[in-house]
C-alpha cells in the first residue's frame, strides 16, 4: 500500500501493472520491460543501457566493449 501511496502522490500517470504485488509486482513489471533479468543463481543482470544510465557500477562479469 506504501508503494501504491507514493505513486499516487508523485502524480504518476500510469502506475506499474502489479504494483498492488508491492517490490516483488514491480520487480516482474521490470523483468518484463527488459530493465534487468534475474540469473539462475541469483544475481541480477542489468544491459549497460540501463546500467550507465542511472549511474549504477558494474558488479564483476565481463567488461562492456568501447
Amino acid at each position: 500500500d506504501r508503494l501504491k501511496a507514493e505513486v499516487k502522490q508523485k502524480g504518476g500517470k500510469l502506475p506499474p501493472s502489479h504494483i498492488d504485488d508491492g517490490p516483488n509486482g514491480v520487480r516482474r513489471d521490470l523483468e518484463a520491460l527488459g530493465v534487468f533479468q534475474r540469473m539462475s543463481d541469483g544475481r541480477v543482470n542489468v544491459p549497460d543501457l540501463f546500467r550507465v544510465g542511472y549511474g549504477l557500477r558494474r558488479k564483476g562479469g565481463v567488461k562492456p566493449i568501447r
